[in-house]
């Protein structure tokens, strides 16, 4: 499967502030794929209102060496995306931010996602508070600072270096899903030639055997009815 690569790196702050729309538009174009897995883990979400645990993924490009995250699953019904996000971003984000304020709100990550979820940068705090990289205030859960890096970093290279490789069951219904929606694009395909060729498609029930016809007292008798 053919791999389309995005490196950590951004565009220079004075340029981009945020360091994130090129790279977003890169995105956009090359989906990220093709990542090795290293960990399957599990976390409460961020507010005691969030229902149900979150499932996330933590992944490497074994190419260029970056590192990744995405949340994988939800317990409950809330909706988020599943697209992988470089930790090189979200650390060059989170940077920004405590640069300009000491605290910041979990919706100033909302700009990492190209699908748009309001539950994405909730749950992503809710992940990088459970990898000790971002904290939350006390008595104020909705008040995040930035937490420790080496954690995760650490975590990422023991699993590398041991060969961890898990499956990826994500892509796996993501092809499953494209080959059902092929195939009914291919039926609907044929269905509209045999019509347009005057030739609708036959069942098991209405095909008659070949060279079957039928008697004519038969047709004079339905004629009269």
């Amino acid at each position: 499967m053919k791999k389309a690569k995005i490196s950590d790196s951004s565009t220079p702050a004075s340029d981009n502030p945020e360091g994130i729309s090129t790279l977003q538009t890169a995105e956009a174009k090359n989906p990220i794929t093709g990542l090795r897995i290293l960990y399957l883990g599990t976390c409460p979400k961020l507010t005691t209102r969030g229902r149900g645990d979150l499932s996330y993924e933590l992944g490497i490009d074994d190419v260029t060496g970056d590192s990744y995250v995405r949340i994988s699953a939800n317990v409950s019904s809330g909706a988020f995306s599943n697209e992988w996000l470089a930790l090189g971003r979200i650390r060059a984000l989170l940077d920004l931010k405590t640069e300009q304020q000491k605290t910041f709100s979990a919706v100033a990550m909302e700009s990492l996602f190209l699908r748009r979820s309001a539950n994405n940068y909730g749950y992503l705090a809710a992940v990088l508070k459970a990898e000790g990289v971002i904290t939350v205030l006390p008595g104020k859960p909705v008040m995040l600072s930035c937490g420790d890096w080496d954690q995760i970093q650490q975590k990422i290279q023991a699993l590398k270096d041991k060969g961890v490789s898990l499956t990826d069951h994500i892509a796996i219904a993501a092809n499953l899903k494209a080959e059902k929606r092929a195939q009914l694009v291919e039926n609907m395909r044929t269905a509209k030639t045999a019509k347009a060729a005057g030739k609708p498609k036959e069942t098991s029930d209405s095909k008659d055997e070949p060279g079957e016809q039928v008697p004519e007292d038969l047709e004079e008798e339905n004629a009269d009815s």
